[in-house]
């Protein structure tokens, strides 16, 4: 298979991007490989493990987990500066990949092959993998946000059923000043200062619309609640549902680590670090071509492969991902039930129907 019918795939799906083509929403997947998840948490993840043969890739997650040792009288054992220390306990797991997935493989012809070449082949292929990254993504968000709602902990000891919150006031349709800061609240009892990532569906979104776009007063002034990283998931109420309610997860930055392996880039075996020449990893021949393919909505590297079967005189090309959540078993000194990741039910939004609005229509004239 010729360069000129694989290589351009890459930038046709890149101007398919650019030309504004949809694709559904994987808000989940957003949060954990945002930067308002990388960049502030003490969270160090490395690769200590190549896949081979029998042997699934590793990761190597190290945290400094909390110290919750009570305060020492001064003149007691252990308050004067000879006497022996302790030192916050350096945690460290170990994850093993365990979720592999594979697009349904794009299959044609050598005939129809050399047909399509003259009407570009590399716009025939683009179109057969658009459909499969969003189902793929939609798996990959899947995943994550059952780990997530599986590892949800309580916001406060004693009180494990989630939390309900009114984002909408449901008479003005408009949002509840300061309905998003019970959440930092209960975040900072708990002992986490910063603001956590909010993971939501309609009513979220539409609460975050309406900040937004609603937040000045007649004379100008800002009274906007600060920005929260929000993320917009309508997956989530299904696979983590609560009875009545949408379903809002609020977690610290850096509980929760996405972790994924390439097979096929030799020593760029993943995604964390970014900026990869992807046309530089590359191997081909007469009979195959291995490398990646990046999905240009979110960014993410899919194993590509391509081969032909000479007996059947066919191309095929396979895409395939292994990839895997990791939440932190973090030590908490206000709530040991606490765990970063808190569940909210949100109370939904309904919007208004025509027949609820009343018209006033002007009466007769009067001649």
């Amino acid at each position: 298979m010729p360069d000129v019918c694989i290589i351009p795939m890459q930038q046709k799906l890149y101007d398919l991007y650019d030309s504004g083509q949809l694709r559904r929403p994987v808000g989940a997947y957003g949060a954990l490989t945002s930067q308002a998840n990388k960049t502030t948490n003490p969270v160090e993840v490395a690769l200590v493990g190549k896949a081979k043969q029998g042997h699934k890739a590793k990761y190597q997650i190290t945290y400094v987990d909390a110290e919750c040792d009570p305060v020492i009288e001064c003149g007691e054992s252990g308050s004067g500066i000879c006497d022996t220390g302790t030192s916050e306990s350096v945690q460290t797991d170990v994850k093993t990949i365990g979720n592999c997935i594979t697009l349904k493989n794009i299959q044609i012809t050598t005939d129809q092959f050399r047909d399509l070449c003259n009407y570009g082949p590399d716009a025939w292929l683009t179109a057969q993998l658009v459909g499969r990254l969003d189902t793929g993504m939609r798996a990959i968000n899947e995943a994550i946000a059952t780990t997530l709602c599986a590892n949800a902990g309580c916001y406060e000891t004693g009180k494990i059923a989630p939390k309900d919150i009114a984002l909408i006031n449901p008479t003005t349709n408009t949002p509840i000043f300061g309905a998003t800061r019970q959440i930092t609240q209960d975040f900072r009892k708990a002992g986490i200062m910063g603001d956590p990532i909010l993971i939501g569906g309609d009513t979220l979104d539409m609460y975050s619309y309406g900040q937004e776009y609603g937040g000045q007063t007649q004379g100008g002034a800002n009274f906007r609640e600060p920005k929260f990283p929000i993320f917009y998931d309508n997956q989530l109420s299904n696979v983590c549902p609560i009875v009545g309610r949408e379903t809002l997860l609020a977690l610290a930055p850096g509980v929760g680590q996405f972790v994924n392996y390439l097979y096929n880039v030799g020593d760029f075996q993943t995604n964390l670090g970014g900026n990869i020449d992807l046309l530089s990893l590359y191997q081909q021949n007469v009979a195959y071509t291995k490398g990646v393919l990046e999905d240009p909505v979110t960014g993410y590297l899919w194993d590509m492969s391509v081969v032909y079967d000479t007996c059947n005189d066919v191309w095929k090309v396979n895409l395939k991902t292994n990839f895997d959540v990791w939440t932190m078993r973090l030590t908490q000194c206000y709530a040991p039930c606490f765990t970063g990741i808190v569940k909210y039910g949100v109370c939904n939004f309904a919007p208004p129907t025509c027949e609820s609005i009343a018209v006033i229509l002007p009466g007769p004239s009067q001649g």
